[in-house]
């Protein structure tokens, strides 16, 4: 379970990271040292639903691979202790994500409501959805932080329990900005080589 929570996620942020990026080329991306451009700056409301859908999918990538970390997390509280604490936070960090999501939804909703007033040559913001749903934002981050941490503890524990060094430093470094991009690849090649491990110890190998 922890292995395939550890491929989600790390499918989850490959689609968060391919998001702004399409959005970049969308927009015309021009690298000067290399003298190459990317697309044509042709930028329409139909790119704008793809690059959302594949930050949308990211999002709900990274949302199964917390409740996937969950039961993880759960099925080994039973056979050592230091595992309820990760799990909890982790159930935080869920709500928290919800909350993001339902956020998002009403800003997003807010929005195109306004783009349409202001299309037929109207104003209609409707300040109270937006306000709600900036809110539910930013109380869903603080929810979704405290998860992170528990998430974090949790597969550092998976690998101090199996002596898995991979899965120890790609949760560390987790908390690294920009070098934190390879630790779901450390974590899943960690907890992959754990679960093949057991399997072999399993066959008697």
């Amino acid at each position: 379970m922890a292995r395939l929570a550890a491929l989600c996620s790390l499918l989850g942020l490959l689609a968060a990271v391919a998001g702004p990026f399409l959005l970049l080329i969308a927009l015309g991306l021009h690298v000067p040292f290399l003298k190459v451009s990317f697309g044509t700056a042709a930028f329409t409301i139909a790119i704008v639903e793809e690059i959302i859908g594949v930050i949308a999918a990211g999002a709900a990538l990274t949302l199964i691979s917390m409740i996937l970390y969950i039961v993880a997390f759960n099925t080994l509280r039973k056979l050592q202790p230091g595992f309820g604490g990760p799990m909890g936070l982790s159930i935080v960090g869920l709500l928290g994500m919800l909350l993001i999501t339902l956020g998002a939804v009403l800003v997003l909703a807010t929005l195109v409501s306004a783009v349409q007033c202001a299309s037929s040559g109207s104003s209609c913001v409707d300040f109270a959805s937006l306000g709600a749903g900036v809110w539910s934002i930013l109380i869903g981050a603080l929810l979704a932080f405290i998860g992170w941490i528990g998430l974090l503890i949790g597969v550092y524990r998976i690998g101090k329990r199996y002596d898995s060094t991979l899965t120890k430093v790609g949760a560390i470094i987790y908390i690294i900005p920009l070098v934190n991009i390879i630790a779901p690849i450390l974590a899943f090649v960690g907890i992959h080589s754990i679960v093949g491990k057991l399997e072999r110890q399993a066959r008697g190998g």
